[in-house]
């Protein structure tokens, strides 16, 4: 597992799960093209390749896009600001959610950090102020619409929401026949219908508030089909 989660590569431990921003092409199968890319993570690892004009150079390697990053000084000059703006994240106890709340603190916004464990949240909510940043920490359960609207409602008599980041999500390892009911469902209320329940609740305050955005995550596996995140897949 290459991951810069490691509670999820602990839990995942029997999973090779490679994310990379490339396509490798010649291979014929998958063992073949895993071997490529690990030859290539190796080779950037260790410093054998240092820029992107070094990666564009490897013959059987295609960059997924043309601004690929190898290192935090090509990710990009231009930063962004958040000043007086107020977003809410939901997920964000922890991976992905977290790192946006973040980043989204650091840019200057008021985050609030919405995840179904309240100590997560706070944890995430602690990362903030030791930076001087500004946050609340919020449980919710998204898949709940009653919890959602009553949470979200008191929020926003109290403030304006600028910004919306539809993250919360659970994934599955399952194809359609190991796939249970139970496990479906889950899959569904969380990462379709939380999405749903969360606008829901506030695209009517944005409307009357001047605007605002709306960030709904999704996942490369949504258009990838794979056969053993059968449910998943279809959230994304």
């Amino acid at each position: 597992k290459l991951s810069t989660n490691s509670e999820l590569a602990q839990r995942m431990h029997d999973i090779i799960d490679v994310d990379t921003g490339a396509v490798v092409i010649g291979e014929s199968t998958i063992q073949e093209m895993g071997e490529k890319v690990l030859d290539f993570t190796v080779k950037v690892a260790s410093g054998e390749i240092r820029t992107k004009a070094e990666l564009k150079a490897q013959e059987d390697f295609i960059p997924w896009k043309e601004e690929i990053a190898l290192n935090q000084e090509r990710i990009g000059a231009q930063s962004f600001r958040l000043d007086s703006k107020a977003a809410l994240v939901t997920g964000a106890g922890s991976g992905i959610g977290r790192a946006i709340a973040l980043k989204f603190a650091a840019s200057g916004a008021a985050v609030h950090i919405f995840d179904v464990n309240q100590s997560a949240a706070e944890d995430t909510l602690g990362q903030i102020a030791s930076h001087g940043g500004a946050g609340f920490a919020h449980a919710c359960d998204v898949t709940n619409q009653f919890e959602v609207k009553r949470t979200f409602d008191d929020l926003t008599r109290q403030s304006r929401i600028h910004i919306l980041v539809n993250n919360a999500g659970v994934s599955h390892i399952g194809t359609v026949e190991t796939t249970t009911p139970e496990d479906f469902d889950r899959i569904v209320n969380v990462n379709i219908k939380g999405f749903y329940n969360c606008m829901h609740a506030l695209v009517g305050h944005m409307k009357e508030s001047g605007g605002g955005v709306i960030l709904n995550m999704a996942s490369i596996a949504g258009s990838a089909g794979l056969p053993d995140r059968f449910a998943y897949s279809m959230s994304k």
